[in-house]
């Protein structure tokens, strides 16, 4: 149901083309690392991510921009902690100037760590993710974003350092 969505918000996207910013917000070369927090999932968590451009006009659309990169978030709990390493695909778009609007998919390896008194059933392994975001940038190097997804949070919101 997640990938028919982002499948969906994409293809919306680029029917609205013609609405598009002229120069895309996030284009191939360019680097972005967020940190931020968010809701949902297990514990208090904290999650850093970074992406890079890597092909513009990707399928032939102008302004629409694959990037790849990282993604690390951990959660603190009082019985356990949770950290998840992976790495992300995804679109970026610009619909207006400075709003960037990205989905993609992520594949983690979700490590728990357990205080000797918790027994929960919680397994180590392969954690896949799907997500989509909005990125507003106040600066040409500084912005925010809200990201709602599947990943070590079901919501998260933070700030973006473009460089």
């Amino acid at each position: 149901m997640k990938k028919i969505l982002i499948v969906a918000v994409l293809c919306l996207g680029l029917g609205f083309s013609s609405f598009a910013a002229e120069t895309p917000v996030f284009k191939k070369g360019d680097k972005v690392l967020s940190l931020g927090t968010g809701f949902g999932g297990w514990g208090f968590p904290i999650e850093a991510s970074f992406m890079y451009g890597l092909v513009d006009n990707t399928f032939k659309a102008p302004g629409l921009t694959f990037s790849i990169g990282g993604y690390l978030g951990t959660s603190f709990h009082k019985d356990y902690n949770l950290i998840m390493p992976g790495f992300r695909a995804q679109l970026n778009y610009t619909f207006v100037e400075n709003l960037e609007v990205y989905g993609g998919l992520m594949a983690a390896f979700r490590i728990w760590n357990y205080n000797d008194n918790y027994n929960d059933k919680h397994s180590n392994g392969l954690w896949p993710g799907a997500y989509i975001g909005l990125r507003y940038y106040f600066t040409n190097n500084f912005g925010m974003y809200l990201e709602a997804g599947y990943g070590i949070t079901y919501g998260s919101v933070g700030v973006s350092f473009k460089f």
